[in-house]
């Protein structure tokens, strides 16, 4: 801790300019509607920006009032601190990361302590589809309206792998908004972008939105063994959205969107572990993952006096393709090739009260399936050869049904219980040949889960609150596409208990919101990873841990052009029980992949014109620092507490914006992921410095 606060000293200076700076960017979710008001708009706005669930499948009361400790963001927040996916989020989000490992197939988070580096303790849902494969959560933010992170175990009401919390993600909505927009930019390390999309309404009843991305990313890291770039990318994703309302208590919403990537893989080179840098990445064998997600979903919601029924169906297919050197050096020592495909099909259906009185309830019944098939062919070539093959069918269903029932004691106190029961099983049809000599296997795995909840609220003020709840969380079980011996072929789910206190809400209204919250986290059958050599990573289960920490934020308007917004985490997370397979006792040691420290600070100042050149100029600046943080359950190797700068500069003229931006502007070096392969120590560098120019055309 004395080293990151002496690092922040070091900085005053850039943070002095950045607090005198700006008018706080959660405050554009508060942003007025394009479209011009008609009667209709009464069901939309009674039910918009500050829903729990926004994609509207769960909840219908407001974010604010929930004892959840949550961060929201909108479009435009999103947009002038040029954040394009979910890793460059980290450090805005109290408690929360998603490593930057080398692609989207390895995309690994971790809330509180919660979660490894194999299997996610989140599920981020799409426009109301969920996704709950770790390969699926890094997608294009294309014509987002909103992004929320729910923060503790949410299985309640989300259910599997929900135990650190959730990540919501919702475009925007024709009925909400109407008009085109084109936004193009470009950037350092000849990074292009481009947006289009367009918003209308056709007649009263109906209205569509499509909107489409293309992203080139020239790449920032050298292969020195041909002098290509290393990780460069395409990326790109069109959705499409058609609303029917034919009056205002009824609306059926179909979303279509698929998202494609294509770029360098293994992206990692040896660590010298005096520095903690990378020197060089040297590659011999072309390294490349290409994936395309196509996601389906049909809601409908209907209002009655008494109680709101919505339903959805949900479709998510993914094809991924993993080409790896897998010694990661210019060796022609060995590479594997994986071939994934899943397909994803879901059901819910929930009904919530709309009682006025001391009773209040919400009731709801999930179903899926879930198919993957991967396909895995390993070369080794050194110190002997050895070819590897190895077909992995898993199929998976399950049904859930849960309950909450909120109990209004008094106007100031509310009491809240609920339980949550998910049955599932899992099957695997598992083939494997090793220099010719083939061996098979089938195996399933059911298992009941019961997720409790009970929560309890204070209102002081209308408006603001303390709350205390204690929830039950998991994460599933499942089979290990690689394995050695019987032991590890499959693994059971993992479990915590989460105790949490907060007080939220409005101080001074439409001034200063501010929330604090304190949370304690007990997980038993901790879900962890090894590496065998020339074979792959597995999970298993081993010890127990527990977590502490506290979040903070604030957001403050300060004047009508001036606002300010902060945050702050704190975790301590350690193993209480951890013996390794070796006999190593790692009892007392720090969890891997947890930063100890998250902060951020934004800032943002309007400056109104009235001449003919400009309507306004915005200054926007932004701080973020995040560690220390620990690569291995040794704690022998750390990534020291690293600070972030980004600003913008965005100038408007009636429906014409150009922005210059410029993240990561104290060029901070820093690893964005360690690992150990045998003797050597292997990294990935942080993204460094960027700036560019985006100009967008609203009309």
């Amino acid at each position: 801790m004395n080293r990151m606060f002496s690092q922040l000293l070091g900085l005053r200076s850039s943070l002095v300019l950045a607090i005198l700076g700006g008018v706080s960017m959660a405050s554009y979710a508060n942003e007025p509607v394009i479209s011009t008001p008609t009667p209709l708009d009464s069901v939309w706005m009674q039910y918009s920006l500050d829903d729990v669930v926004i994609m509207g499948i769960k909840e219908r009361s407001k974010l604010r009032i929930e004892p959840i400790s949550s961060t929201s963001m909108g479009g435009k927040q999103l947009q002038l601190g040029n954040i394009t996916s979910l890793k460059e989020v980290i450090g805005m989000v109290p408690n929360f990361i998603m490593l930057d490992r080398d692609t989207p197939h390895t995309s690994s988070v971790l809330v509180r302590g919660i979660g490894s580096k194999l299997n996610s303790a989140v599920v981020v849902y799409v426009d109301g589809v969920p996704h709950f494969e770790k390969n699926a959560f890094e997608v294009s933010f294309n014509d987002l309206e909103h992004l929320e992170f729910l923060r503790g175990p949410q299985a309640t009401t989300f259910g599997r792998n929900a135990m650190g919390g959730v990540i919501l993600m919702q475009t925007r909505s024709p009925f909400k908004y109407q008009g085109n927009k084109v936004r193009v930019g470009y950037g350092r390390f000849n990074e292009i972008r481009v947006d289009a999309s367009r918003l209308a309404r056709v007649g009263t009843h109906w209205a569509y939105a499509i909107a489409g991305n293309y992203q080139h990313q020239g790449g920032y890291l050298v292969n020195n063994f041909d002098g290509s770039p290393a990780d460069k990318a395409d990326k790109g994703g069109v959705n499409a959205k058609l609303e029917y309302s034919p009056n205002e208590n009824t609306l059926y919403r179909l979303t279509q969107s698929v998202d494609y990537v294509k770029q360098g893989a293994f992206t990692y080179g040896k660590v010298d572990m005096e520095t903690m840098k990378v020197p060089t990445i040297s590659l011999d064998h072309p390294s490349e993952y290409t994936r395309l997600i196509y996601d389906g979903g049909l809601s409908a919601s209907y209002h009655a006096d008494k109680f709101l029924l919505k339903g959805q169906l949900s479709s998510h297919f993914v094809n991924a393709r993993y080409d790896v050197d897998q010694d990661g050096s210019p060796a022609d020592a060995a590479f594997a090739l994986q071939k994934e495909k899943q397909r994803f099909l879901s059901q819910e259906l929930s009904m919530i009260g709309k009682n006025e009185g001391w009773y209040n309830w919400n009731l709801g019944l999930f179903a899926f399936q879930q198919k993957i098939n991967r396909d895995v062919d390993v070369m080794v070539k050194l110190p002997k050869l050895m070819h590897t093959l190895r077909l992995n069918d898993q199929f998976t269903w399950g049904v859930s049904l849960y309950h909450q029932s909120k109990f209004s004691i008094s106007e100031e106190l509310k009491v809240e219980a609920g339980a949550r029961i998910d049955y599932e099983k899992s099957r695997l049809a598992y083939s494997e040949s090793k220099n010719g000599k083939k061996s098979e296997s089938e195996n399933s795995l059911p298992f009941i889960q019961v997720s409790p909840k009970i929560s309890c609220q204070y209102f002081i003020v209308p408006d603001f609150q303390v709350y205390a709840t204690v929830t039950k969380g998991y994460v599933t079980g499942g089979f290990n596409t690689v394995y050695v011996g019987t032991e590890n072929r499959s693994y059971n789910a993992e479990h915590s208990w989460n105790y949490e206190v907060g007080a939220k809400g409005e101080i001074i209204p439409n001034r200063l919101t501010a929330e604090l919250v304190g949370f304690a986290v007990t997980t038993r059958d901790k879900q962890l990873s090894k590496i065998i050599p020339n074979t792959g990573q597995v999970t298993y289960n081993a010890g127990a841990s527990r977590s502490v920490g506290l979040e903070a934020s604030f957001d403050a308007q300060l004047t009508k052009q001036w606002g300010l917004s902060a945050s702050y985490g704190y975790t301590n997370a350690k193993f209480t029980e951890y013996v390794s397979d070796k006999g190593v006792d790692f009892g007392g040691k720090f969890l891997p992949f947890v930063p100890e420290h998250t902060l951020a600070v934004n800032t943002q100042y309007q400056i109104p014109f009235s001449g003919r050149l400009l309507d306004s100029a915005t200054i926007h600046l932004g701080y973020k620092g995040i560690g220390d943080m620990y690569w291995h359950e040794d704690n022998k190797a750390m990534q020291d507490f690293y600070q972030l700068l980004d600003a913008s500069l965005s100038l408007k003229r009636a429906g014409i914006t150009c922005t210059l931006w410029g993240t990561n502007l104290l060029n901070s070096q820093y690893l964005g992921y360690f690992y150990k392969q045998g003797p050597r120590n292997m990294g990935k560098p942080g993204a460094p410095l960027k700036a560019g120019v985006t100009v967008e055309l609203n009309f």
